[in-house]
């Protein structure tokens, strides 16, 4: 090996750290989940020379990152590059760095985002064979194509996509990682100007991929220009035995603003969801963090997991947002202790559910709230309001204590486990899309809260 391929590649892998310390920077110190993923996982460090620092920017973002967080941008920087005097944006590669290198700075993969870093569990077991069967499977016949996922926000999609992409890598595969926000400009800025070959341009890179993977793929419905080139695309890759993987918030058949020859195309492959998690996963998963951090997860009781399964139960993204609260304290406080009284000192901002909490207080909350007799919420009324009330009650029961099916249903004069089941998938798919269920879920939350 001569000293010119040698000083490369250690020039390599100096920038394959500093790009890691980069992002562990920026997603420390900016405390915006949006901008960090929109903007800010997307810039490379790409070459550093006589004090100055260049940095890859895509080009739709470069304007709009370097008017608004270039002072930022640098000090964080600096925390890298001490003695940096300049930092460089530019839309091209500069840097010597291999072709996979160039890959990967286009790919905008996190790589925190790994699969040893994912939290897995009974809710999300399927989705993460899956993923792992097209890894397995993308040197020869494709298996699954496309791999749908679908799940409700926070639930890990996103950490997903990137862990499949960063093994693809590993494996020498190219991946693209596509956000519809990003995606979309270029195409609707190379239609309005009626450039067909910038148009051509986007498609052509495109399959050049072994893998694209389409985040939020909900975001493109009702773009009908879009959605054409779109098609192209993954039609083209699916013709070319590449992999497609899509994830959106929702089943293929329920996706809003899409023609029947996308559902079609969507659902030609193999379709997994992502479930919210059970009290069991939460608790699991609180452990599997707790551990990674350096904590010792055995010293909290079954009490306090239980009070924390109680109180961040909404989402992946909501338990590490309560992790790295308490993660805070460990390491600041040297009063700290491992019980439910500590935490609930230090998790204030969220206004805790109380252990007074029970199904029929529930039950009682949401009656008072919609202002119905809870003896019609509790039989087999089946005026309009009541049978919201009833389903806001089901849903509560199972999202705040995770009890059966069967065991629901006999709080309510013997509803059935089909009729709990049916309830409960109702809010599921409503409350995103119904801002008026969305507020009063809140509300209610918000009144159990109060219960001491």
């Amino acid at each position: 090996m001569t000293m010119n391929s040698t000083r490369k590649i250690n020039e390599n892998a100096d920038l394959e750290i500093n790009n890691k310390l980069l992002q562990q920077e920026f997603e420390s110190t900016s405390n915006d989940v949006i901008l960090y993923d929109s903007f800010l996982s997307l810039i490379k460090i790409i070459n550093h020379k006589d004090n100055k620092v260049f940095l890859f920017v895509p080009e739709q973002i470069k304007v709009y990152v370097e008017s608004n967080y270039k002072e930022y941008i640098y000090k964080c920087i600096s925390e890298i590059y001490p003695n940096t005097k300049e930092i460089i944006f530019s839309s091209d590669n500069i840097s010597n760095n291999n072709e996979t290198q160039t890959l990967q700075t286009k790919i905008n993969l996190r790589p925190d985002f790994t699969f040893d870093s994912y939290t897995k569990g009974k809710f999300n077991e399927q989705a993460l064979l899956g993923a792992k069967t097209v890894i397995e499977n993308l040197n020869g016949e494709i298996t699954f194509n496309p791999l749908f996922i679908y799940a409700s926000s926070g639930l890990g999609k996103t950490h997903l996509l990137h862990a499949i992409g960063n093994e693809l890598i590993k494996k020498g595969k190219s991946c693209l990682y596509i956000q519809p926000n990003i995606f979309i400009r270029p195409i609707i800025e190379n239609l309005k100007n009626k450039n067909q070959a910038g148009i051509n341009k986007i498609i052509d890179d495109c399959s050049k991929y072994d893998c694209l993977m389409f985040d939020d793929v909900q975001e493109f419905g009702g773009k009908e220009n879009t959605l054409n080139v779109l098609f192209v695309i993954i039609n083209n890759h699916i013709s070319a035995n590449k992999q497609i993987i899509i994830s959106a918030d929702k089943t293929p058949t329920e996706l809003g603003g899409f023609e029947e020859r996308f559902i079609t195309r969507f659902s030609g492959g193999i379709t997994f969801k992502i479930n919210n998690p059970s009290v069991e996963d939460i608790i699991n998963i609180f452990k599997f963090k707790f551990d990674k951090e350096s904590m010792d997860s055995s010293k909290f009781d079954d009490k306090t997991y239980k009070f924390l399964a109680r109180n961040f139960s909404s989402s992946i993204r909501n338990i590490e947002g309560g992790v790295n609260k308490i993660k805070l304290f460990y390491k600041n406080d040297k009063k700290f202790r491992y019980d439910t009284d500590y935490l609930k000192s230090i998790l204030t901002d969220i206004g805790v559910v109380s252990e007074s909490v029970t199904p029929e207080k529930i039950v009682d909350t949401v009656c008072k709230y919609y202002g119905i007799e809870r003896k019609k919420v509790i039989d087999k009324n089946r005026s309009q309001n009541v049978v919201k009330a009833r389903r806001v009650s089901m849903w509560l029961i199972k999202d705040l204590f995770d009890i059966p099916f069967n065991d629901i249903g006999k709080m309510f004069s013997g509803q059935t486990h089909s009729s709990v089941i049916a309830s409960v998938n109702y809010i599921d798919k409503h409350i995103k899309s119904d801002s008026t269920l969305s507020l009063a879920i809140n509300k209610i939350k918000d009144n159990l809260k109060k219960i001491l």
